[in-house]
C-alpha cells in the first residue's frame, strides 16, 4: 500500500512510530482499519546487543540504586573498519569495508538507549561519534542521521549541545559541518607537535 494515499496526519504517525521508540497500539488506536488491512504489512529489523563482556556484566550487575549517573555517554560508529592508518588505532587494521548507512547508524543510538533504560533506569543523555570509523568521511549518512536524532518533533529530540563529531582532522568537512549543524566538535590531536602526529596519523600530512 502506498503512503502517498494517506494524510498528512498518519504520515507523521507512521513517522514517530518508526523513528521513535514507540509502540503499535498507538497507531492501531487512531487507524484501526489501516494497521487491521491485511495489504499493509512491513518488518522492521532493529539492532541488537548480542552479547556483553564480562566485565560489562559485572559492572551492571554492582550498579544498584544508590548510585547517581550525572550523564551517560556513549561512543557510536559511522564506519565498518577504517581507511586512515593512523598507528595507534586497532580499527585501522581492519581498513575500510563499509560506510555505515545513515539509518544503521541512528539504530545504534535507539538500541543503546533502550539498553540504559533497561540496566540503568535512565536514558541515553549524551552522544560522541568516536567509534569505529572517520565521521566525516561517511558525512553524508552522518548528517542524514544526525537530522533524525536532533529533530525535536520527528525524531530522538536530543539537543545539539549533547553530541559531539570527533575527527581525525579532515579539515573541509569540518567547515561543512560547522554550516550544517551545531553540534559539537572533538578534533583528535594525539601529540603535542606536528612532526609527531604526522607519523601517527597520515591524515596530517595532506
Amino acid at each position: 500500500t502506498s503512503l502517498i494515499f494517506l494524510n498528512s496526519t498518519l504520515g507523521a504517525i507512521l513517522w514517530s512510530w518508526l523513528f521513535i521508540p514507540l509502540v503499535i497500539e498507538q497507531l492501531t488506536k487512531y487507524y484501526p482499519v489501516i494497521v487491521s488491512s491485511s495489504s499493509f504489512s512491513f518488518h522492521i529489523h532493529r539492532l541488537a546487543p548480542r552479547n556483553y563482556l564480562p566485565s560489562q556484566q559485572s559492572a551492571l550487575s554492582a550498579s544498584n540504586q544508590s548510585t547517581a549517573f550525572l550523564f551517560l555517554l556513549i561512543s557510536f560508529s559511522s564506519q565498518v573498519g577504517c581507511s586512515l592508518d593512523c598507528t595507534f588505532c586497532a580499527t585501522a587494521a581492519l581498513k575500510r569495508m563499509r560506510n555505515l548507512n545513515a539509518d544503521e547508524i541512528y539504530d545504534q543510538v535507539v538500541a543503546i538507549d533502550q539498553q540504559s533504560r533497561l540496566y540503568f533506569k535512565r536514558p541515553l543523555t549524551n552522544i560522541v561519534f568516536m567509534g569505529m570509523g572517520e565521521p566525516l568521511a561517511n558525512y553524508k549518512h552522518l548528517i542524514e542521521a544526525l537530522k533524525i536524532i536532533l529533530d525535536s518533533d520527528y525524531g530522538l529530540k536530543f539537543s545539539s549541545k549533547r553530541v559531539t563529531v570527533s575527527t581525525c582532522g579532515i579539515v573541509p568537512k569540518i567547515t561543512q559541518l560547522g554550516l550544517d549543524t551545531d553540534v559539537n566538535l572533538a578534533v583528535s590531536l594525539n601529540a603535542t607537535t606536528n612532526t609527531v602526529r604526522s607519523q601517527l596519523m597520515p591524515i596530517n600530512r595532506k
